[in-house]
């Protein structure tokens, strides 16, 4: 009898194992797929939570060429350099970047490689310089290639330009604002890569020093702008801050700069 008990008592045992593991083999894709995506959003969340608080962008102060516009026609675009009052904007707007931050917050930098981006970088960081940063100058930020031309040849070009449109027009030898749409998401891509890397320092403001034209373009590509939008935009001034600030518990942006709409394009 007691034999009798130990063998029921065995099967029961080997019973209940051969039903756990006939339910976990029936659940399993379940199971393991419930596990896998609570890890992938942890993984995420984890992502968002290192994204940078504010993306800035900012414009070059005055140059020389907005002063005097001859000048475009004289030396490279990529060689002109801030006149006094644009030294004097970047100054300044070095100031209102300071009052934006934190003192424990690092900063990342993304410049142009045009003169008058280094400058203002240059000028702003009379005003942050005792924060943790990082910089890096980037091509892709670089202003719209217009080619060179006499003063004759670029106010027809400007007219033909309001014509046809500003994101298609194309300058000879140069480059049309497709051109420079298509830059802008490339380095979104860049900025995405950098922000989510675990091997990138991380940074709570990310600053870029760029141009007018890229500054629009940037905002178009992430907020999935229409053309028209972008057309009606107006252009930032010298010096002047976009500000994208991360909405709370996500790794999204909202812009909390107010724009302004023109009736003409301002270049």
């Amino acid at each position: 009898m007691e034999g009798i008990i130990n063998f029921v008592k065995r099967y029961k045992i080997i019973t209940t194992s051969l039903i756990g593991v006939s339910l976990f083999l029936v659940f399993r894709k379940f199971i393991l797929g419930f596990i896998g995506h609570h890890i992938i959003m942890f993984s995420k969340y984890y992502k968002y939570l290192k994204r940078p608080k504010k993306i800035i962008l900012i414009r070059h102060g005055q140059s020389q060429a907005n002063v005097d516009k001859s000048l475009y026609s004289q030396k490279p675009d990529c060689q002109i350099g801030l006149s006094d009052l644009g030294k004097s904007q970047a100054f300044e707007a070095g100031k209102k970047l300071k009052q934006l931050l934190d003192p424990s917050n690092r900063i990342k930098f993304f410049v142009s490689p045009y003169q008058r981006t280094k400058d203002t970088y240059e000028g702003l960081l009379k005003s942050v310089a005792n924060q943790k940063m990082q910089t890096w100058v980037d091509p892709r930020l670089r202003e719209q290639d217009r080619g060179m031309h006499n003063d004759e040849e670029r106010k027809q070009l400007f007219i033909d330009r309001k014509a046809q449109g500003h994101f298609f027009f194309r300058f000879p030898q140069g480059e049309a604002g497709a051109d420079v749409y298509d830059r802008a998401s490339q380095f979104l891509d860049v900025l995405y890569r950098e922000m989510d890397s675990n091997k990138k320092a991380e940074s709570d403001v990310v600053v870029i020093v760029t141009h007018s034209l890229f500054m629009k373009f940037f905002l178009m590509r992430y907020f999935f702008w229409e053309i028209e939008k972008f057309e009606k935009t107006k252009i930032a001034g010298n010096c002047d801050m976009w500000i994208l600030e991360k909405i709370e518990g996500t790794g999204n942006y909202k812009l909390i700069t107010e724009l302004k709409e023109c009736s003409e394009y301002e270049d």
